[in-house]
Order: structure tokens, then C-alpha cells, then sequence
């Protein structure tokens, strides 16, 4: 009989991780160009914003608000990448800008840094 309870141990461990997999979704960490240029471009006063135009793309989660990501980014404007940052919503796979993205002060970011590709 302790056999047979040791041999179910392991299929007991398989099914509470498989368990914890389906309780726990896993939150998307930002939005990709496309969709981010879409944000930008549905937002008042934006126009239209090319997904080729956005690189280090960085978003940290909310502890409060769980659809809600503060996100940094760079945009080509122009002969220069300028860094901004907004908060953007997360609902049914579409991001939404739900604050006025402002310019990133001046200086060194290395969130934006980190992830942006050599010109």
C-alpha cells in the first residue's frame, strides 16, 4: 500500500501545477509596436502614429489596477528618437492610452536604453 501512495505523489504535484496554470493567468507585460501605434493614433490630439516609429517599448503593472500598465517608450519624431511615457489600459486585447503621453525628462533612461536597438 506505501508504494502505491508514493506513485501517486507525482501525478498529485503534476495536477496542482496544472491547476495553478488555469487559476493564474499570465498578464500580457506590454503592447507591441502595432498596437501601441494604434493607442497612440486613437488618442485625441496623437494623429496617425507608425508602429516603425516606436522602439523600447517597456510597461511595469499596476499593483492597484491590474488592466493598467505604465509604459515608457521611444518615438521617432522628425532626425531624433524622444523618450514619452503614458498609462495604458489593457481590455479584451486592445490597448487604450488612458493618460496624456508626456516626454520623458531629459537625461538617461536605461529602461529605454536597455531595450533599444543601435542606430
Amino acid at each position: 500500500m506505501a508504494r502505491r501512495g508514493l506513485r501517486m505523489i507525482p501525478w498529485l504535484g503534476a495536477a496542482a501545477l496544472a491547476g495553478m496554470a488555469l487559476a493564474a493567468p499570465a498578464r500580457a507585460a506590454e503592447p507591441t509596436a502595432a498596437q501601441l501605434a494604434q493607442a497612440l493614433s486613437d488618442y485625441d490630439g496623437q494623429g496617425a502614429v507608425l508602429p516603425d516609429d516606436l522602439r523600447a517599448i517597456a510597461c511595469e503593472g499596476s499593483a492597484e489596477e491590474p488592466t493598467e500598465y505604465n509604459c515608457r517608450w521611444q518615438q521617432h519624431r522628425g532626425r531624433e528618437w524622444s523618450g514619452y511615457s503614458t498609462w495604458l489600459a489593457l481590455e479584451a486585447d486592445r490597448w487604450t492610452v488612458i493618460e496624456d503621453p508626456l516626454p520623458e525628462p531629459e537625461g538617461r533612461n536605461p529602461q529605454l536604453e536597455k531595450d533599444a536597438a543601435p542606430e
